[in-house]
């Protein structure tokens, strides 16, 4: 079974409607959203010499700048990141 519908015309208004604007970008391409795919993809193509260098003079610092700098990431992480816990893919099937 492909969708949990009574009638082959009721799966076939399923996958139409999860067909249909495909040809728009959404509300949740924003500009933000475009940056951060263009800095993921541009870091691809950083050299591995250059992650060394920064990890050699992160580990040159005092421990409480490390610390604190680890704190600052963590909170923009989890101040970035989604709210509450993702709900379960499937949970309407």
């Amino acid at each position: 079974m492909l969708f949990p519908t009574i009638t082959f015309a009721a799966a076939l208004s399923v996958l139409a409607q999860l067909l249909r604007g495909w040809g728009g970008v959404g509300a949740a391409v924003t500009p933000a959203v475009l940056l951060v795919i263009a800095v993921g993809m541009g870091i691809q193509y950083v050299p591995r010499s250059a992650y060394e260098r920064v990890e050699a003079g992160f580990s040159l610092l005092n421990p409480l700048l490390q610390g604190g700098l680890l704190a600052v990431g963590f909170m923009l992480l989890d101040v970035l990141g989604p709210a509450g816990p993702a709900s379960f893919l499937y949970f309407r099937f």
